[in-house]
């Protein structure tokens, strides 16, 4: 598994998911919790261009790294597995 390719793959649907929810929460603020995304994001604020910004920034960084943590872990276990 490309660990490069797994990264960026996962930073971008983590940033795409976070855009999504920002965009839920600007056409139904009655049924989105704004204080969730401040709660997961340090440094988040709602409503303002920078907040949103540094938010994107924020969940493609966690996304890529989730994706590889994942990639490595999943290339030395297959590689350890199929040794055995």
């Amino acid at each position: 598994m490309s660990v490069k390719g797994a990264s960026l793959s996962l930073g971008f649907v983590f940033a795409v998911t976070y855009i999504l929810c920002v965009l839920f929460g600007l056409i139904a603020p009655q049924l989105h919790n704004a204080n969730a995304l401040g709660t997961f994001l340090p440094g988040f604020e709602w409503l303002t261009w920078k907040g949103f910004a540094f938010g994107l920034f924020e969940t493609f960084v966690y996304g890529t790294y989730g994706g590889f943590l994942f990639a490595v872990l999943y290339n030395r276990f297959t590689r350890t597995f199929k040794s055995a």
